[in-house]
Formats: structure tokens, C-alpha cells, sequence
């Protein structure tokens, strides 16, 4: 057994699919399996089987999951502080962003971000990349261990952090065409009560926001899959097995064909998304740089040189 096979089972447990699974680990759905099959000759038992055509975690999973938390959470932490030890000399600018937070952006700006060119080639070089919710986002900046990130908030104490607001909204419901939600102009939180809400579950601003408003009307969410990126709570939604939150209200076509976006009647549920860094630790350049002001843009570019260049004389 090695950490890397923990891993792996980890993600397997909480996907409950493989091929999601190996698509979220960058690694083929036969080589995921492997791994699984091997840990399972190692524990003796399996560690899932069918029902019904969905994946079902054994209590042995269960019991590994839970036993393995502590020791992925400390092997984490251990290579985190060792590429921190190794880029300290080199002067390379540590970010965060909370999972799933792209999806903040268009296809059209998505395509814009991520296309291949020199900006992009040299910021590979400059910079580490982490991610985790908004809470760890948060608690790794404050830390230290990152000195910036990227997170869809809904609030940020000011007394805590530097930060710069890229784009905000109102916070959508998204639902399938044939629920009879869709017929509503807007959702109040109640109609809520009893539906499947798919969702990346506690620790992330908007899952806590709408958690919290439902428990303020009496009632707790019934939690469908949970840890899902956007791309996998708009299948299920297009299934038809669930509803989620969206950050816009737009048809998906080629994810979600039969999912529509409606917005809640309580006007206070916005999203902003935002970079942050620990107060008086962010430059301002950076801080506008990461909310996506200058992405794609060399100005950026020129900045992260600049502050590079200081820190390594430093």
C-alpha cells in the first residue's frame, strides 16, 4: 500500500465512479482500476461492488476512507512545506483557487485564459498551483503556504485579507426543463426543501450561504453527490437526478442540453469572484493579476517578472 493508491481510492470514493474518477486524476480509467484491484488484494476484501449500475463503497471502504484521512491530510501537508522549501530560492509565486471556480468565467473567456502562447509558457515557470475549497484557500493564505488564491466568495473579512473583486453575480438555481421549478421565474430557498442538491459541500462559500439560509427556514439540505466540479452537478441535473447552483443564467448545450438557470428571489445570494493574499502581504499588481484583469495579457506578465526579480534579490 502507498499513498499514491490512497489516492486514488479516495477520489473513487468520492465520485462513486470510476471513469469521473480517472478523468479528475488525469490518469486512464484501466490504470485507476488496477490500482483498486491491488489495494483490494491488499486488504483482503472489496472495496466496491455494483448495484444497479451505481458504484457502492463496501464498509471496508468505509472504514479505510475514514482511517486514511489523517495520514493523506499529513502527507499533504509534508509535500506542500518540501515545495515550499524547494521554491523559496527560486522565487516562484505560490497560488490558490477554489475547485470549480472556472466556471465563473464563459467558454468563450475559458478558451481566452487557457490558450497556448508565451504568457502562459512563462507563467508555468512562475508560479505553484493548489487547490482545495474555499475554507482551505482561505486557512493556506493566512498560513502562509500559498501567498495568494483565487475563490468564488461571498464575503471576505477585510480585517484579514488583501483583495481584489474580478466579477460578481446572482447566485442561480439550476434545474432540469421538465422539474416544475422551471416554469418559475424565481426560486425561494423552500422550494429546496426535499430536492437532491448536488453540490461541493461545506467549506464552500456558496453551498455554506444556501445551507445556511435553508436551516434558517427550517430545514437542512438533502445532499446529493457532494465534491462535484460544475461540469459533473450539471450532468446529474441534466439527468434529471438532482438540482445545483450555477453562477449565471445561460443554457450549458453541450454539457447540460435540458438544464435551465433560474435565480433565487432573495437578492442577497451573490457570489463575487475574487483573489486574495494575507493583508498588507498582497501587491496590487498580483492581486489583479490573479482576479483575471490582466490574464492572457503581458502587462501581467511583466509585473510577475518585476516582483520575481525583487524577491530573488531579496
Amino acid at each position: 500500500m502507498d499513498i499514491q493508491q490512497i489516492r486514488y481510492f479516495s477520489r473513487v470514493y468520492e465520485t462513486r465512479n470510476f471513469t469521473r474518477a480517472a478523468s479528475q486524476l488525469y490518469i486512464t480509467r484501466q490504470a485507476l482500476r488496477k490500482s483498486v484491484r491491488k489495494l483490494e488484494e491488499e486488504v483482503g476484501q472489496p472495496l466496491f461492488v455494483n448495484e444497479k449500475n451505481q458504484l457502492v463503497p463496501t464498509e471496508a471502504a468505509r472504514r479505510l476512507y475514514e482511517a486514511s484521512r489523517d495520514a493523506l491530510r499529513g502527507f499533504d501537508n509534508l509535500e506542500h512545506e518540501v515545495s515550499r522549501i524547494k521554491l523559496e530560492d527560486a522565487g516562484v509565486i505560490s497560488f490558490g483557487q477554489s475547485r470549480g471556480s472556472n466556471a465563473v468565467f464563459t467558454g468563450e473567456e475559458m478558451a481566452e485564459i487557457t490558450r497556448p502562447g508565451a504568457v502562459q509558457s512563462e507563467l508555468l515557470g512562475m508560479t505553484r498551483v493548489v487547490e482545495g475549497s474555499c475554507a482551505e484557500m482561505r486557512d493556506q493564505v493566512l498560513s502562509g503556504e500559498i501567498a495568494y488564491a483565487g475563490i468564488v466568495a461571498t464575503s471576505v473579512d477585510e480585517s484579514l485579507f488583501d483583495y481584489r473583486v474580478a466579477r460578481e453575480g446572482a447566485i442561480y438555481l439550476a434545474v432540469n426543463e421538465n422539474d416544475p421549478l422551471a416554469a418559475k421565474d424565481a426560486i425561494d430557498i423552500a422550494d429546496l426543501r426535499n430536492k437532491r442538491f448536488v453540490t461541493q459541500g461545506p467549506g464552500y462559500d456558496v453551498h455554506d450561504l444556501i445551507a445556511s439560509r435553508a436551516h434558517d427556514r427550517g430545514f437542512g439540505l438533502m445532499l446529493g453527490d457532494v465534491h462535484a466540479d460544475f461540469f459533473d452537478r450539471m450532468q446529474t441535473v441534466n439527468a434529471g437526478l438532482g438540482v445545483t447552483y450555477a453562477y449565471r443564467e445561460q443554457r450549458h448545450p453541450k454539457s447540460a442540453s435540458c438544464v435551465v438557470c433560474k435565480p433565487f428571489s432573495d437578492t442577497s445570494l451573490r457570489w463575487k469572484y475574487c483573489s486574495i493574499a494575507k493583508k498588507g502581504m498582497g501587491d496590487p499588481r498580483l492581486l489583479d493579476f490573479f482576479s483575471g484583469k490582466y490574464m492572457n495579457n503581458r502587462d501581467g506578465l511583466a509585473a510577475m517578472r518585476q516582483i520575481i526579480a525583487s524577491q530573488r534579490r531579496e
